[in-house]
């Protein structure tokens, strides 16, 4: 369907129910992003959906609950032990893109008696998703520097 006559379906269908969208904006799932003045308006549409207009199915979600959306369920916490990373980038930021494919960070930790060493306390979906050597780095160059810890 051609997005301009989409649009206007959603806002006719809107103004009906005495909401005046702040703007309807595409989608790249095919479909249309709303922005409401108000966050009840919002939940209002989500709560009562799907509706019907005419001969069309009207359905509201979550922009962050849409047809991509997929739950992750987290199976254990367990401790990663990262070995040679390097001192410049023991950063929160640094950490949590190194162990990011396969789990959440929870919280790290450093020690100078251990240099070079992080133990890592990582929420996984899966112990087999643990990977046993991590190739991290860090370039915004097409040229970049790398390190395997």
């Amino acid at each position: 369907m051609y997005f301009g006559a989409m649009r206007n379906i959603v806002r006719e269908f809107l103004i009906g129910r005495h909401i005046n969208p702040r703007d309807i904006l595409p989608c790249h799932l095919g479909q249309a992003y709303v922005r409401f003045h108000h966050a009840y308006e919002s939940d209002q549409m989500v709560n009562e959906s799907p509706m019907v207009f005419g001969n069309v199915n009207i359905s509201f979600v979550k922009h962050n609950e849409g047809r991509i959306w997929r739950r992750v369920y987290f199976n254990d916490d367990c401790w990663v032990m990262m070995l040679g990373f390097p001192d410049d980038y023991k950063t929160e930021r640094h950490i949590h893109n190194a162990v990011s494919d396969f789990g959440r960070l929870l919280l790290w930790e450093d020690s100078a008696a251990f240099p070079r060493r992080i133990m890592a306390r990582v929420r996984i979906t899966s112990a087999q998703g643990v990977l046993q050597f991590i190739v991290y780095s860090d370039s915004l160059n097409i040229n970049g520097d790398s390190w395997t810890i």
